[in-house]
């Protein structure tokens, strides 16, 4: 499905503080003009970063020369910010800095993105769907990545992002232990999306999971998912939606996005 550019380092038995990866501009010109499906850095430890397209074009038009990528391996603990070192503590860490010749760095992919694959292995009392890839922001915050998923065979997390900066393996312990789910075919699934705030229960213990989903959950999960900013909405534009209702500022995001619209007649059945 087209053409991809594989950058494999090697450092044989050497220790590493950090993978540098030059990118001279005729290099990211040919690389935007081509088109190319996705360029891919992979370093030991099988961690692998791969640009797509729009990703390469959106660093080229903002790098006015050369550039580095510069990758630097750590852990939550070699973090200055307790709330990283919290989420994180002794599990991996990553820095992507993308800085050009002149001193400035490149943050945003535009319109593009980057996938990163991170190896980790589970500890003895880690259960897979707890595992969460985070962002550190520029002032130390922890953003949880919900669309982040691990694979326990492969031993990865792998999440997407949409600009540079320091990105770890998470442990989001869940709260929630829902009394009906135990022995459940869905238990699993039930578990990772609880944990990431997607759906919670019907009460306290319980979850329903056999319960049919409704309009509104089903709308509210994909908000979640999406990471949707709701805060701007507050009032209702269809009459059958109450004010004050949970699903309220997803029904509105939605709606305003055009994911999902009403039945007709100003009216969108929540339930």
């Amino acid at each position: 499905n087209g053409v991809a550019v594989v950058l494999r380092i090697n450092t044989g038995s050497q220790p590493v503080t950090s993978f540098t990866i030059n990118l001279p501009k005729t290099v990211q010109n040919s690389i935007a003009v081509k088109g190319l499906v996705s360029t891919e850095v992979l370093v030991p430890w099988n961690l692998a970063i791969s640009f797509d397209a729009a990703a390469m074009q959106a660093i080229n038009r903002q790098a006015a020369s050369d550039l580095e990528i510069i990758l630097t391996p750590g852990t939550g603990n070699s973090l200055s910010s307790s709330s990283a070192q919290k989420a994180i503590g002794s599990r991996p860490a990553l820095t992507l800095c993308l800085q050009g010749a002149d001193g400035l760095e490149v943050q945003s992919f535009g319109a593009g993105s980057i996938t990163v694959s991170m190896p980790y292995a589970l500890g003895a009392d880690d259960k897979a769907e707890n595992v969460q890839a985070v962002l550190v922001d520029e002032k130390g915050r922890v953003v949880w990545l919900l669309d982040s998923v691990y694979y326990a065979e492969e031993q990865v997390l792998r999440f997407a992002a949409s600009n540079a900066g320091t990105y770890g393996v998470g442990y989001k312990q869940t709260s929630t232990s829902f009394t009906d789910t135990a022995g459940h075919w869905a238990n699993g699934d039930i578990n990772y999306v609880a944990s990431r705030g997607l759906l919670v229960g019907t009460a306290n213990n319980t979850f329903s999971p056999d319960m049919a989903m409704t309009r509104g959950m089903f709308v509210t999960a994909i908000g979640r998912l999406a990471n949707a900013d709701v805060s701007g909405y507050k009032q209702s534009s269809f009459t059958d939606v109450k004010s004050g209702a949970y699903y309220l500022p997803y029904i509105e995001w939605a709606s305003a996005n055009k994911i999902i619209h009403g039945v007709g007649n100003g009216r969108f059945v929540p339930d």
